[in-house]
């Protein structure tokens, strides 16, 4: 049987081996040197295929490899010796993993519905709503791949219709670039702004397949939900909030986020159960490309937004494109521009390696028609001037990364939307935060910004801020103490204290959770009994909380439930008013996604993106399959021959194990590897179809013409159609054949040979009466 490697924690390739279920017996030659052959030396690779077809474990181990079965997780351990192993090279010129693509369907379309409904107390309002996500994919991992997103509410009186962003794409993995037509993105490189447009883009991606995106503080920023879902909001390692919202863009700026406060984490978990995380920081993060590796996106349409009736679009035509490239190791040059026929802005950047950390430059010019500035002068261009420097000083973290960060600016009637130029921006100052880790326990944080400011409000002003802050965490405690001051047009000069404290607590006898906290900042004192569900069926998740926001008082609850082919989700909550009524609202999600894939149809509740469709063999029409059993005896999905399922491959263009098996399939039937590893695209839909007419097992003994057994001998056995299977003979001469099917057999083992016959009345599981060899 085959079954996947893992080396060094990351799962590799596959190895055919022989088992008991306990131990490895034996490995096949052929399958080391045809998976991990570019792995090894020339002689010790010469040294395999001199010896023979099948390997004793302890005989690779005494030549330097080591592998153990893991039986757990029905995996394989490699590790080998650094003198039998190759030189190789390290590059980020390969898009992902070095295994082959996975073969797809060639076409399919996949469809994701959620149902909502939404109820307010104060107006007596009833709303629902039908999201609708759909993705298709033609011609495989380098095909063509599309996304629709339309959403149908209805708020008691009337139904209206909106379209979300909707493009096409296509990936070129080997390159790697991305060309996409629709509601796309810009680029945020340099002082470039994250401008949402209708239209083209052609970008190199090399961090395509991480899931964690970076929100840079450079400009207009903004969040896209593309369906309902909860956002947990994390400053500091603190929950600040939990928010549910509707599909739709936020500006990241309008969230409850405090200056000098530049670790923030948002959680989202969407209806149909994917899941985001998005950091956001008011540093911008100057990265250097290996040598000669560069990086660059073209990006050009009319400037969108959303309201009431989907996404509209403007007359503003603008294109927008970056290209950087490592000079070095240690220097990266970029260039950047944006134009419009009323406008453009045109930057450069420096970013370079010291030995006392990075510095980054960013240089831009801005050009519009004539416009007023703060002063009411008319002017028509402005710069923008940046210094970002990073790097770990005195009293940083053991696990590395930078603790000391300073960024200076200049900006002189400044805009990143020169198209229409109503803000223009001029202030002088930066930006400085530095973290002490006294332990692992303590962390001692110091922030400060200082900038002169010229706007509408006033003529130059000095606006400044300092917070400092210790953080103190344990198992079950994390206490933030700090103190911070303001000095800007609208607050006051004062200093002012803030203590956030969370106490957790966890039962020994389940997976529940027990937090309380506290926030004086919000005057919020909260708590919750909650447990998490898992991606597993029959998985229940629930929260009851109550909180005191500054006098008033809420309770609220919420449940989450998977099933095998949907998701569902309820809320409601009950919030004292400044009248002292109180206000009701209840919302509930019912998300299930419908697959179609080379006329396959599967049912199931995996968010779009690439997946596996587990088509069940007739031969099994009375058993399920499990997919991703963990050891409780819990599924992911669970499919049958009645209904088909689909399950979610969580990374694209990279190694995915799916692990498959059922409890009920008939004695002795033989299910295959019971394993795949799948390397999907973006939207690819992969069929596995579990089960088959060769799936008998055949158990058997060998005997001499004088009747001794074949002892500790390898023969094979060959059926009408030509295909031979390999047997091994134990010290009694009996052998095992899986994956055979009705027919008649030959056997040769030793220069003996014999026959037997399997028809329509053997079991799946057949115990042969003895074979005397001739």
């Amino acid at each position: 049987m085959s079954l996947p490697v893992r080396e060094n924690d990351v799962l590799k390739s596959e190895l055919r081996i022989l088992t008991d279920g306990r131990i490895i017996k034996g490995v096949f030659t052929s399958s080391l040197l045809e998976n991990f052959g570019s792995r090894f030396t020339s002689d010790f690779k010469n040294w395999l295929k001199a010896r023979d077809p099948i390997l004793f474990p302890e005989t690779l181990a005494d030549n330097g490899l080591a592998i153990t079965l893991n039986t757990r997780d029905l995996e394989i351990n490699l590790s080998a010796d650094v003198s039998i192993l190759s030189e190789q090279s390290i590059t980020l010129d390969s898009y992902s993993s070095d295994g082959p693509y996975s073969e797809s369907a060639f076409w399919s379309v996949q469809n994701n519905v959620n149902l909502t409904a939404d109820y307010f107390s104060l107006d007596e309002n009833v709303s629902s709503g039908l999201e609708l996500n759909s993705g298709f994919n033609v011609g495989g991992y380098k095909g063509v791949n599309g996304i629709f997103r339309g959403y149908i509410n209805n708020d008691g009186s009337e139904t209206d219709f909106s379209r979300g962003s909707t493009f096409l794409f296509m990936d070129f993995p080997d390159k790697p670039y991305r060309a996409s037509m629709g509601d796309v993105d810009t680029f945020s490189n340099g002082h470039l702004a994250l401008v949402p447009v209708g239209g083209v883009r052609l970008s190199r991606d090399y961090q395509l397949l991480q899931p964690d995106r970076q929100i840079q503080n450079t400009g207009s920023q903004y969040l896209e939900l593309t369906e309902s879902a909860t956002i947990d909001i994390y400053v500091n390692g603190y929950r600040a909030t939990t928010i549910r919202l509707g599909p739709g863009r936020y500006d990241v700026d309008n969230l409850p986020l405090s200056d000098g406060q530049n670790e923030i984490r948002l959680e989202i978990q969407y209806a149909s159960g994917e899941t985001e995380v998005i950091s956001y920081s008011q540093f911008y993060n100057a990265d250097l490309l290996m040598e000669g590796l560069s990086d660059f996106g073209v990006s050009v349409g009319y400037v969108s937004s959303i309201d009431t009736q989907g996404i509209d679009y403007s007359n503003d035509l603008i294109s927008v494109g970056f290209y950087e490239y490592g000079v070095t190791d240690t220097l990266t040059l970029g260039i950047n521009g944006l134009y419009n026929t009323n406008g453009y802005q045109v930057g450069g950047s420096f970013v370079t390696g010291t030995l006392i950390g990075n510095v980054g430059l960013r240089l831009s010019q801005s050009g519009f028609e004539d416009a007023l500035n703060s002063e009411n002068e008319p002017v028509d261009w402005g710069y923008a001037a940046s210094l970002d420097f990073s790097t770990a000083i005195w009293g940083a973290n053991e696990l590395g990364g930078s603790n000391f960060r300073l960024s200076l600016e200049q900006m002189n009637d400044f805009t990143t939307t020169p198209w229409a130029p109503t803000n223009l921006f001029t202030q002088y100052g930066g930006r400085l935060d530095y973290t002490y880790s006294i332990s692992s326990a303590l962390d001692l944080t110091y922030y400060t910004s200082h900038f002169l400011v010229t706007d509408s409000k006033s003529a130059e002003r000095y606006e400044a801020s300092h917070n400092i802050r210790a953080d103190w965490r344990s198992s079950s405690w994390r206490v933030s103490v700090g103190a911070e001051y303001t000095d800007d047009y609208n607050t006051n000069k004062e200093w002012q204290g803030y203590l956030d404290i969370n106490y957790y607590f966890n039962f020994s006898s389940s997976t529940d959770r027990l937090t309380l906290t506290y926030n004086s900042k919000l005057e919020k004192v909260r708590a919750e009994y909650y447990k998490n569900s898992e991606n597993k069926v029959g998985s229940l998740g629930y929260k009851v909380g109550t909180s005191q926001i500054d006098d008033l008082t809420q309770a609220d609850a919420s449940a989450d439930y998977n099933s095998n082919r949907w998701r569902a989700d309820v809320f409601a909550s009950a919030s004292e008013t400044q009248s002292e009524d109180i206000a009701w609202r209840t919302k509930g999600t019912l998300a299930t996604t419908l697959v179609v894939a080379d006329g396959h149809f599967g049912w199931g509740r995996a968010p779009i993106g690439p997946m596996v469709l587990v088509d069940v063999h007739p031969t099994l029409a009375e058993s399920d399959i499990f997919i991703n059993e963990d050891y409780y005896g819990q599924a992911e999905s669970i499919s049958s021959y009645r209904g088909n399922s689909v399950i979610d491959l969580t990374r694209s263009h990279s190694d995915n194990q799916l692990i498959y098996s059922s409890p009920n399939a008939p004695m002795g039937y033989d299910l295959g590897r019971g394993v795949e590893l799948y390397k999907p695209g973006s939207l690819t839909t992969h069929i596995l179809t579990v089960g088959s007419d060769a799936s008998r097992t055949v158990i058997g003994t060998l005997l001499l013409p004088n009747g001794e057994p074949v002892s500790y001998l390898r023969g094979y056995v060959t059926g009408a159609n030509g295909i031979s299977h390999s047997i091994f003979t134990n010290k009694a001469g009996r052998f095992v054949i899986e994956g055979i099917k009705i027919g008649v057999y030959k056997v040769s083992i030793d220069g003996h040979y014999g026959e037997f016959k399997l028809n329509d009345e053997s079991d799946t599981l057949t115990y042969l009466s003895p074979i005397n060899l001739q």
